[in-house]
């Protein structure tokens, strides 16, 4: 069986087709790329402000883990007061509220 002349041509491409050079092959290797970082990473920047013990993952905080929390997000995020007494639940019962 012989093979079409498109055939030829789909093979001719494949074998002469070169990747096109990366603009960050002209810079030197000695100086850095000063790229703008974007901020998609906030939640875990406010991570590092929390107390070292509310940095576990919330399903395993206690009633008063979360009532510390709500505390922490009062003076972090400038909110009303909320009693922390009448908030009474532990991790697991905070991730399953819905709005």
């Amino acid at each position: 069986m012989s093979e079409g002349p498109d055939l030829v041509c789909i093979k001719q491409e494949r074998i002469s087709y070169t990747p096109p050079v990366s603009p960050v092959d002209d810079y030197p290797s000695s100086s850095p790329l000063h790229v703008p970082l974007h901020r998609t990473i906030r939640m875990e920047e406010e991570t590092l402000r929390l107390p070292a013990h509310l940095r576990l993952q919330p399903v395993y905080w206690s009633r008063d883990d979360v009532g510390q929390w709500l505390k922490w997000a009062e003076k972090e995020f400038s909110l009303r007061t909320i009693d922390s007494n009448t908030f009474e639940m532990n991790g697991k019962a905070l991730l399953l509220l819905t709005k």
